[in-house]
């Protein structure tokens, strides 16, 4: 998503929450208006930072929490959840089963105090957003996953809140039904500047929700931006491995990163010895992929090409060992054709060494 919001607004989110199980220290700073996302491996902290946002969790000592110019919660300040005009939709729709959808979504529109016209008119007007209006006499037992995500997203938006809180909403749904929630999710929130924070551990929702994302590793924020300067230029092995980027370990000699595949060369701290592990990593367009060999090329074998985009994603296996990771490189499709590029062929790999990055080895880096 582009077109960052500028700062300020009723629905201007500033918090700093602190947890001592699990750890957890993160600031947060959403513009009115903006889509955040968090991302990173289980137990970082993700969850449990909605819940403090959204006062299911108190948080620990020195956690505050500040919506426009509301103060939520702070040293002497704690505002409980339905009083914070914050919604919160996780994977399960959480559906009241005695309610037909049309009385699910009325629930939270006349929760805020709209008069029973108000309510009808609004629930209507999400009903055609959401496209539920054909199931408005359904009970929540009789919709699909994808149908009752669809509503859950009506009832959150009915009560017309100052911030939406998504605790991965599309996980527990089939890949085609998670693709068609996003993208009418994506529209609903651009049509209505909805300032939203959303976890998540697919980096396609980032990409296509988000203005801006942060990554959060053991309770601590490790990149934090706009989401494709995140990506392209990540801080950390784990960011570098959400953008679908290639990594390798290897031995650093002083010069060059001695790896499975061969020696690359990479940017690194002067205080790396000789002899330390480190990861490196490269996207999948700083692979060539060629037909013959040169004095620095890999022999490998295709597994697969597949369309990434408008090119060619042609995945790999080097001919050096059968048990380091695949080498993933982008190709024209002019290239794929002319060079017969298929499952099985043999070809030669190139490095460009500009686009490689090397980090040092740790448990809190580690994909």
């Amino acid at each position: 998503m582009s077109g960052d919001p500028h700062t300020g607004g009723s629905s201007h989110l500033r918090a700093h929450v602190v947890s001592d199980v699990p750890h957890l220290d993160v600031d947060l700073d959403v513009a009115s208006g903006q889509v955040l996302a968090i991302m990173g491996p289980n137990g970082s902290g993700k969850t449990t930072t909605l819940s403090v946002i959204s006062g299911l969790l108190r948080g620990g000592t020195g956690t505050t929490v500040r919506l426009g110019e509301r103060e939520l919660c702070g040293r002497s300040t704690f505002v409980p959840p339905y009083r914070r005009g914050i919604a919160l939709l996780a994977q399960d729709a959480g559906l009241f089963p005695h309610m037909t959808v049309r009385q699910n979504i009325a629930f939270a529109a006349s929760a805020r105090g709209d008069s029973r016209m108000q309510a009808r008119r609004r629930v209507d007007e999400l009903l055609e957003q959401t496209a539920t209006t054909e199931l408005a006499a359904r009970r929540p037992a009789q919709l699909s996953g994808g149908q009752a995500q669809r509503v859950a997203i009506a009832r959150a938006l009915a009560a017309e809140p100052a911030l939406l809180l998504l605790d991965e909403p599309f996980r527990a749904l089939d890949v085609d039904v998670a693709a068609r929630i996003r993208s009418l999710l994506h529209d609903i929130i651009a049509g209505r500047s909805q300032t939203t924070v959303f976890v998540t551990h697919d980096v396609v929702d980032a990409l296509t929700l988000a203005h801006r994302l942060l990554v959060l590793v053991d309770g601590e924020v490790t990149d934090r931006g706009p989401v494709r300067d995140v990506l392209s230029a990540p801080q950390t092995a784990f960011t570098a491995s959400l953008g679908g980027r290639n990594l390798l370990e290897g031995v650093w000699d002083g010069a060059y990163l001695d790896t499975p595949i061969g020696r690359l060369a990479g940017g690194v701290d002067s205080g790396v010895d000789a002899g330390a592990t480190l990861l490196a990593t490269f996207p999948p367009s700083a692979v060539s992929v060629n037909p013959t060999a040169t004095d620095t090329s890999i022999a490998a074998r295709i597994l697969a090409v597949e369309p990434y985009g408008d090119r060619a994603r042609i995945r790999c296996q080097t001919e050096q060992s059968e048990s380091i990771p695949d080498v993933v490189a982008d190709a024209d499709w002019d290239l794929v054709v002319d060079a017969h590029l298929e499952a099985g062929t043999a070809v030669q790999l190139s490095v460009e060494p500009s686009q490689v990055r090397l980090y040092r080895r740790t448990e809190r880096l580690s994909p």
